[in-house]
């Protein structure tokens, strides 16, 4: 299936975005880039309009590029003893060489490690080793030549903490089928830490190769346990598509469930406690769409109807027009129509000018269905 083509405005909006970025960051902190960059835009006397797209555009990209920093400081061991710098002040040096999409303000996650594995990394072993097994490149860490047996006896040393690299470690020097083998034999206790850890941070290629090794038996306890820590996190997006379509196969009553916490809260909290900074703003708007957009439609169902439609009633009961339209978009036309009574009932009580253009926009869509 080919790719849609975005138009010449998304195209110019993405480029102006990631350009501005680059050019200003450097090594520098994320917020004294936003600082810099909402000083440059005031500079440039660009037109109200124009302005704001600008704006738009870069919060996007600084909160993509804050996503990419705080999924990455978990390469990095806990003891803060045994490094001279902190986390961040590691991964700051990369951010002028992050490899973004094509035609979005998204960062490729995996064409990123490649590159620092390959360029930037190149004379740093013990690096390239992190990324290598942060991202499951196989044929990479069975390389004998770039990673001899005295490096990973040095690895070892110095890494076995972390529950990803004392994971491969531990691989490279076992059976395969034993190790993985959780039909018959209790589950090996570092694939169960690596696989929670992969998980909870969202490095979906570590999560997949683990996941098609072992039994549904497996997958389902430990992907219902650690479902709600990724979803108050809400951080990677593809490992949550992959987690919510798997664990729905299996148990979409659990997962509903477990869902709804996450949901429920993140939507009261975008009510009445929202909250935002230099670098992102409005933070859980931001988090509760993407929960909704990442969702499998099974899920979405699912929540959508609990508590007798709470989610939409509240949305129309706060006037939240974005939002609302979000979820009648992922509603099917039956759901449409049971809702709808809900909201009637709503708009009885208290009828207002923005309620009655909800409420139509609702109308329009079902008759779109019908």
């Amino acid at each position: 299936m080919e790719q849609e083509l975005p138009s010449l405005f998304e195209l110019c909006r993405c480029s102006i975005a990631i350009q501005l970025f680059k050019i200003n960051v450097r090594w520098r902190r994320l917020t004294d880039v936003a600082f810099s960059l909402r000083d440059i835009i005031e500079e440039m006397r660009l037109s109200l309009k124009i302005s704001l797209v600008v704006r738009e555009a870069l919060a996007q990209a600084l909160k993509e590029v804050k996503r990419w920093d705080g999924k990455h400081s978990e390469m990095f061991l806990n003891d803060a003893k045994k490094r001279a710098m902190s986390k961040n002040e590691h991964l700051r040096t990369f951010y002028e060489h992050l490899v973004w999409k094509r035609y979005k303000i998204e960062i490729d996650d995996v064409a990123t490690a490649r590159y620092l594995i390959k360029v930037e990394c190149r004379n740093w072993p013990l690096m390239q080793f992190q990324f290598a097994c942060l991202y499951a490149e196989v044929e990479m860490l069975n390389d004998d030549f770039r990673f001899d047996k005295y490096r990973r006896a040095t690895f070892k040393k110095q890494l076995s903490d972390h529950p990803a690299y004392d994971f491969w470690l531990t691989l490279m020097e076992s059976r395969h089928e034993l190790f993985f083998e959780t039909e018959r034999r209790l589950p090996n206790q570092k694939l169960t830490q690596c696989l929670i850890f992969a998980i909870r941070n969202g490095f979906m290629q570590l999560m997949e190769f683990i996941w098609t090794r072992i039994g549904d038996r497996h997958r389902e306890s430990v992907g219902l346990l650690e479902l709600r820590a990724m979803l108050f996190r809400a951080r990677d997006g593809q490992t949550m598509r992959f987690l919510c379509e798997e664990l729905c196969r299996m148990n979409p009553v659990g997962v509903s469930r477990i869902a709804w916490t996450a949901f429920f809260d993140t939507f009261h909290r975008m009510l009445h406690e929202e909250k935002s900074d230099v670098v992102v703003q409005n933070q859980f708007k931001n988090k509760f769409e993407f929960l909704l957009r990442n969702s499998c439609p099974t899920l979405k169902n699912r929540l959508l109807k609990m508590e007798n439609y709470r989610l939409i009633c509240d949305a129309f009961r706060y006037n939240l027009t974005e939002t609302f339209a979000m979820m009648l978009e992922a509603m099917s036309p039956e759901e449409v129509a049971t809702a709808r009574e809900y909201v009637d009932r709503i708009f009885d009580r208290r009828k207002t000018r923005q309620g009655e253009r909800l409420r139509r926009a609702m109308m329009r869509r079902q008759c779109t269905f019908s």
